[in-house]
C-alpha cells in the first residue's frame, strides 16, 4: 500500500507550493547541481538499461545466478506458471519504504514507484510506500529525504533524484543505518546506496542506432541518406550520442549516411525546441531521410512536427524510450515514428525488491547487480513490436494505466514471487 508523506511545518508548505506549479541491414551492423542540469536527468533518461533479454535465458544455467535472474529465465520458459502458493516469513514484512521521484512529469518515474508497490503487493510483503514527488527541484528534494529519515523508515528508493543533491541526507541515513536504493541515478559507487539499480544509456542507444542505420539502408539503397540529429547535450545522454557516432564512423556508414544538420533539444523546453529543431532540420535539407533523438520525449514531438509539415512520408523518426505516446503511435503504424529503443521498466522495479529482500536478508547485493546478477531486459519497438503481446497497459500511481514493454509479457512477475517465496520462507 502506499501513504502520502508531506513533510510537516514550513517543508510541508513548500510541498504544496510546488505540487500546484507541477509539469504535471546489413551485415557490418549486426553486433552543487544546476536545476537545467537537475532537471534534465529525468528528462531524457527514459530509463535505460544495461543487459539485453538474451542474457536473461543464458542466466539459467549460471549456478551463481542470483533468484531475480533464474526467475526471469524460468518465466521465459514457463510463461503462463503461476505463483505457488506460499508465504515470505514474517521478519520481511510491514516496512515503511520511502521513495523520493525526481519528477513525475516523466511518466515513467511514477510508472517505476508504482510498480514497487505492485511487486512487494504480489509477495504479501504489505510494505507501506511513502512516495513524494520532488518536483525536480533540488531544494524539495533534501527536505523529503530529511523527512523519510525523520520517520526511520526502514529503507530508501531513490528514483532518479541525484546523490550529489541530496548527499548530506545520504551521509545521515548511512549513519543512522537507513538503506538506500537508487534507481537509474547512475551511481554505481555511491559509498551511500547499497546498490543502485541501472546502467548506461548507451546500451539503448546502441540497439535505436543500429536498428536505424540498418533500416534506412534498407529502405535507401545505394544512395546517401540524409540524416539530422536532435541531440541534448546532458551528462547522462552523451552514451546516446557516442554510440550513434561510433556506429556512424565505420567505414560503410561514412559511405551511406549524410549528416545534414545537429540541433539541441532544450529539456526544460521540449516542445519548443524540438519542434523548431525538427523544422529547421526540414527546411535545410528538403530531401531528409530520418531524425534521429537522444532526449525520450523528443521523439513524439519531432514526429508530431513531420506530420504537421506534411512529411510523413518522407521522414522517418527514431527516438530512445519514446513514452507510452511513443508505443501508441507505433501501434498505429501510420506515424513518423518508426522504431524507438525501450527498456523493461516493471522488470527495473520488481529487480528491486528483490535486491532489497537480498540485503534484508542479510545477504550481500553486488553493487553491478544490473551488470550481473539482476540483467535488465531492452528491446527496439518497432510496430510489429508494439503491436504484440509484450506491450501492454500497466498501472501507474492513482490507478491509472499506460502502456509499456514487458520481456516475455511480464511473466517473470510471477516467477520473481515463486522464488522469493522459496528463498525467504
Amino acid at each position: 500500500m502506499s501513504e502520502k508523506f508531506p513533510p510537516d511545518g514550513e517543508a510541508n508548505e513548500r510541498a504544496n507550493r510546488a505540487r500546484t506549479t507541477s509539469a504535471t541491414s546489413k551485415d557490418f551492423f549486426s553486433a552543487p547541481v544546476s536545476r537545467r542540469g537537475f532537471l534534465g536527468r529525468a528528462a531524457g533518461i527514459g530509463a535505460g538499461a544495461v543487459a539485453g533479454s538474451a542474457l536473461l535465458s543464458a542466466c539459467s544455467s549460471a549456478s551463481d545466478s542470483a533468484p531475480a535472474a533464474t526467475a526471469a529465465a524460468s518465466a521465459a520458459e514457463s510463461p503462463s506458471a503461476p505463483a505457488p502458493a506460499g508465504s515470505i516469513s514474517d521478519s520481511f514484512k510491514n516496512k515503511t519504504i520511502g521513495v523520493p521521484v525526481y519528477t513525475y512529469a516523466d511518466e515513467n518515474e511514477p510508472l517505476i514507484a508504482a510498480q514497487l508497490e505492485a511487486a512487494a503487493a504480489a509477495a504479501g510483503l504489505n510494505w507501506t510506500f511513502l512516495i513524494e514527488d520532488t518536483q525536480a527541484d533540488q531544494a524539495l528534494a533534501e527536505q523529503v529525504v530529511d523527512s523519510f529519515i525523520t520517520r526511520g523508515v526502514d529503507a530508501i528508493v531513490d528514483i532518479i533524484v541525484s546523490p550529489r543533491s541530496i548527499a548530506p541526507q545520504l551521509a545521515r541515513a548511512k549513519e543512522q543505518e537507513i538503506p538506500v536504493f537508487g534507481i537509474y541515478n547512475f551511481a554505481p559507487l555511491e559509498e551511500n546506496f547499497v546498490v543502485d539499480y541501472g546502467g548506461s544509456t548507451a546500451v539503448d542507444g546502441t540497439y535505436i542506432a543500429s536498428y536505424m542505420i540498418a533500416d534506412q539502408v534498407a529502405r535507401h539503397p545505394g544512395r546517401k541518406i540524409k540524416l539530422g540529429i536532435l541531440n541534448t547535450d546532458l551528462d547522462v545522454l552523451r552514451p546516446r550520442r557516442g554510440v550513434l557516432d561510433g556506429l556512424l564512423s565505420l567505414p560503410e556508414a561514412q559511405e551511406a549516411f549524410e549528416i545534414v544538420g545537429v540541433k539541441e533539444v532544450d529539456p526544460g523546453d521540449v516542445v519548443a525546441s524540438a519542434t523548431s529543431g525538427t523544422q529547421a532540420l526540414i527546411s535545410q535539407a528538403p530531401d531528409l531521410d530520418a531524425i534521429w533523438s537522444s532526449l525520450s520525449p523528443a521523439a513524439m514531438v519531432s514526429a508530431t512536427a513531420v506530420e504537421q509539415v506534411g512529411a510523413q512520408d518522407q521522414v522517418a523518426c527514431y527516438g530512445c524510450i519514446a513514452g507510452s505516446a511513443g508505443l501508441e503511435a507505433l501501434q498505429s503504424g501510420t506515424s513518423p515514428l518508426v522504431a524507438t529503443s525501450w527498456a523493461d521498466l516493471v522488470y527495473v522495479s520488481w529487480g528491486t525488491v528483490d535486491l532489497m529482500l537480498q540485503h534484508f536478508s542479510g545477504q550481500e547485493v553486488d553493487r553491478l547487480a544490473s551488470l550481473t546478477t539482476n540483467p535488465l531486459p531492452y528491446t527496439t519497438v518497432t510496430p510489429r513490436v508494439a503491436q504484440g503481446p509484450d506491450v501492454q497497459p500497466v498501472a501507474t500511481l492513482g490507478g491509472e494505466e499506460v502502456l509499456t514493454w514487458m520481456y516475455a509479457a511480464g511473466a517473470y512477475r510471477d516467477a520473481f514471487v515463486r522464488s522469493w517465496q522459496t528463498t525467504y520462507a
